[in-house]
């Protein structure tokens, strides 16, 4: 799982993280442009109370690429997803 090794997981601690799991894989299917429907919060609201730094942002888009790498996902495809993340980017920290 991509939250249960990574180093801000003291910020998920007292979630669901099967449904963590499950919304983050809908909103990476949208932002990969795939069939998928998002029916969650908004990342705005979801996100408010952990008060991710821009340090800690950058460390769940480097797990993210580690896991990414481990499925056997290139890394040019990769990068496309993580470009189309940097919304949620300004979003969570430069609010």
């Amino acid at each position: 799982m991509l939250i249960a090794g990574c180093r801000t997981a003291e910020h998920f601690q007292d979630i669901d993280i099967q449904r963590l799991h499950a919304k983050l894989i809908e909103q990476f299917c949208i932002e990969a442009g795939g069939p998928c429907v998002y029916c969650g919060d908004s990342m705005e609201r979801a996100i408010r109370v952990w008060e991710l730094t821009r340090s800690d942002f950058n460390a769940l888009a480097e797990d993210l690429q580690v896991a990414m790498t481990a499925e056997g996902i290139s890394i040019p495809a990769q990068n496309r997803l993580l470009a189309r993340l940097a919304h949620i980017r300004r979003q969570i920290i430069d609010r």
